[in-house]
């Protein structure tokens, strides 16, 4: 962090100075320490006229987590999930490995563990698909409505035709695909168009055709 003293006269040859003593073509963020009483709106000024330049620059603190990396699901046969996620997603997996022992255990809570994974990119978001191997993995059964359930969306522009596609590759829904409506509910939103399925061991996957606050933005 830096700190300048940015007098009245002398604004911008006193920035351009400090930047050149410190080697640098621009301030990511500058402190202003301001003594006495003197106008404020002319060094206001000045740092518009290095903002417009390139000179200064004003970041936003990252105060939280916004971007996911990867959503990991746990399979109970690793071959046989690529084979239906590459299907889905029309994607080719990008690597395969395994991963374990005490350390990698430990980060999660086990005593030991031997996990064999698949990574998959897609446009936004990766998934990696996992089996444990070591501990011996039990079966969860989610549905939606249990605390702690999850899902993973996939966004499309056409439900039906998505719904369609589906069913090419021998994918059922649980339901018929709805476009949400007034007597659904909502007060927002309204011709969104879902549809709910799982794949091979249950995990719950949407399809969706987002408007108003269900769009990513």
């Amino acid at each position: 962090m830096i700190f300048l003293l940015l007098q009245k006269f002398g604004k911008i040859l006193a920035f351009n100075h400090n930047l050149q003593n410190l080697k640098l073509d621009y301030l990511e963020l500058s402190l202003i320490h301001w003594p006495g009483n003197d106008a404020f709106e002319h060094t206001w000024h000045a740092l518009e006229d290095l903002y417009i330049k390139g000179e200064f620059n004003i970041t936003e603190q990252d105060t939280g987590f916004s971007i996911i990396n990867h959503i990991g699901i746990t399979v109970s046969n690793l071959e046989n999930s690529i084979i239906f996620y590459e299907a889905l997603t029309g994607k080719q997996i990008t690597n395969k490995d395994q991963i374990g022992g005490k350390r990698m255990a430990e980060t999660q809570g086990l005593d030991n563990t031997l996990i064999k994974f698949a990574n998959l990119h897609l446009g936004n978001v990766n998934i990696d698909i996992l089996e444990y191997v070591e501990p011996k993995p039990s079966q969860a059964h989610y549905s939606n409505e249990q605390i702690s359930a999850m899902h993973m969306c996939f966004e499309v522009d056409d439900i039906d035709a998505a719904v369609a596609r589906l069913k090419a590759i021998g994918i059922h829904p649980d339901g018929k695909p709805i476009f949400f409506e007034k007597q659904d509910g909502l007060k927002n939103g309204l011709g969104t168009g879902v549809a709910y399925f799982t794949d091979p061991d249950g995990t719950n996957l949407e399809l969706i055709a987002p408007k108003g606050p269900f769009t990513r933005g």
